[in-house]
């Protein structure tokens, strides 16, 4: 098990900058100074089983994978992609799109439409979660946030409670 240990890099830009994707340059070259690493894919023969559903309202991400607990879809599994899209997968040898015909209608409330994986899909944002310290519980707010990030950002679901 590795255990992971962060260092402090030199890179000469600030937090604000390296948020917005600025880099340093070294003439007219960019330079990257994090890790880079090599990875061979593995077989994927599950994911061509798969679909990806759109979310009508993506902030139900959290408490989508009990929904589909409750409702007897323990045979399916969620991953959230980012943006609005959930790949939806099983571990079985499953026919997943019947099993989406046959919930169509309980699906529909909660996925604007379904459709296959092809492996060329991203998703255009990516949903964070952020922890901060040190900034006054009195503070938290879309500006503040926004201020920290140094770009307009779209704050879902602030929370001002313990996690």
């Amino acid at each position: 098990m590795y255990k992971k240990i962060w260092k402090r890099k030199e890179i000469g830009i600030s937090y604000t900058q390296a948020l917005k994707g600025e880099r340093k340059k070294r003439g007219s070259e960019e330079v990257w100074n994090g890790m880079h690493i090599n990875v061979v894919e593995e077989d994927k023969e599950w994911l061509k089983r798969s679909y990806i559903g759109s979310l009508n309202s993506p902030q139900r991400v959290e408490n989508l994978q009990e929904s589909f607990l409750l409702q007897g879809l323990s045979c399916l599994k969620l991953r959230y992609l980012g943006d609005d899209k959930m790949l939806i997968s099983s571990d079985e040898e499953l026919d997943i799109q019947m099993v989406i015909e046959e919930h169509k209608e309980w699906l529909s409330k909660i996925f604007e439409r379904i459709y296959k994986w092809e492996n060329h899909m991203r998703p255009r944002k990516r949903r964070v979660w952020v922890r901060c310290w040190g900034i006054p519980i009195s503070l938290w707010g879309k500006d503040c946030f926004q201020k920290v990030a140094g770009r307009e950002i779209n704050i879902g679901g602030l929370r001002t409670g313990r996690c």
